[in-house]
C-alpha cells in the first residue's frame, strides 16, 4: 500500500507531496521508503494531533542536520513547547496512522490543517 505524506526539507518554503512505498518485506511497514524520503537512517515519530504523526531525524542534533525553522515553528503552531534554543533538524515528513501503530495516507481535511500550520509558521 502506498503512503501519501508531505514532507517539509530545511531549505524549502513549501510543503512537497511525496509518495512512500510499503516495504518489500511484506510487513506492511514505510520504514526504507521513509528513511529515503528524509535521507536518514533512524526516525523519531512524534504524534502532532490525535490522527496525524511527524516523523523527524532521530540522529539530527548529533549528525549535523541542518535547523528547520519552519518545521520547528509549525510544531509550536500545534502546540508543542520547544526551548528557545531547541530547534528540529533536517527533513520532516508528516503523515497520518491507521491507529494501530500504522504508517496512512493524509486524509484531505489533514492536509488542509497542515497547510494552514505551515502558513501559519511561515508567519512565526
Amino acid at each position: 500500500m502506498t503512503v501519501h505524506a508531505l514532507i517539509l526539507r530545511p531549505d524549502s518554503s513549501a510543503l512537497e507531496a511525496v509518495e512512500l512505498a510499503a516495504d518489500a518485506t511484506g510487513a506492511g511497514t514505510h520504514l526504507h521508503a521513509l528513511y529515503g524520503a528524509l535521507g536518514v537512517r533512524l526516525v523519531d515519530v512524534i504524534r502532532l494531533t490525535g490522527d496525524v504523526d511527524a516523523w523527524v531525524d532521530d540522529e539530527g542534533r548529533n549528525n549535523g542536520s541542518e535547523d528547520n525553522p519552519i518545521a520547528t515553528s509549525l510544531f509550536r503552531a500545534y502546540g508543542w513547547h520547544l526551548a528557545s534554543d531547541d530547534h528540529i533538524r533536517g527533513a520532516v515528513l508528516f503523515a497520518g496512522h491507521d491507529g494501530e501503530g500504522g504508517m496512512a495516507s493524509l486524509t484531505g481535511v489533514q492536509r488542509s490543517v497542515l497547510q494552514n500550520a505551515f502558513e501559519q509558521a511561515v508567519r512565526m
